[in-house]
């Protein structure tokens, strides 16, 4: 999925939780295709040990999404997930591998290598429908219904693709 080989990237248990948070994000909206968050918005809190349910983060929401107040939902085509991507994890690399920026996303999976030059760095990127258990290429030019934290979709921390969809597209935009 991502590249979490690097020494910096070895804090799993903020990982995992991240990943939770993005799949949360997803399942909050039956319109949802694609959940994508920033690292920081599950680092904070604290789980009891043992098994976590999607109904603990909802009973938790007011303090998992706390940094934000609303969900923003918007039509994003292929092309501009893959740009939205390249975005962040640019951002998040030049800014010392800052895991509080690094994009976690539900409905999507991709390889990124850090060796190779913005634009290139995402391959394999992978879609599955909420309906569907297998992974299928991610289409180009497909309109995907996205939803994120009002944080990173105004454009904040790299996510600025995200920004420019909320200024070209306010009226298609949903906030809730």
């Amino acid at each position: 999925f991502q590249d979490c080989n690097q020494p910096e990237f070895k804090n799993y248990d903020n990982m995992i939780m991240n990943n939770f948070a993005a799949k949360s994000l997803r399942e909050f909206s039956n319109e949802t295709e694609i959940a994508i968050t920033q690292g920081s918005i599950a680092n904070e809190i604290f789980f009891p040990k043992g098994e976590i349910s999607y109904s603990d983060i909802y009973k938790l929401g007011n303090e998992l999404f706390s940094s934000c107040n609303n969900i923003v939902s918007f039509k994003m085509k292929g092309y501009e997930i893959v740009d939205l991507l390249e975005d962040a994890h640019h951002y998040a690399i030049t800014n010392k591998f800052d895991i509080d920026k690094y994009p976690y996303a539900s409905g999507l999976k991709w390889d990124f290598d850090q060796n190779r030059i913005k634009g290139q760095r995402i391959t394999n990127l992978k879609f599955k429908s909420k309906a569907k258990k297998s992974w299928n290429e991610l289409n180009q030019n497909h309109s995907y219904i996205i939803s994120t934290n009002d944080i990173i979709a105004y454009g904040n921390f790299g996510y600025y693709k995200f920004g420019e969809i909320m200024t070209k597209k306010k009226n298609e935009v949903i906030i809730n």
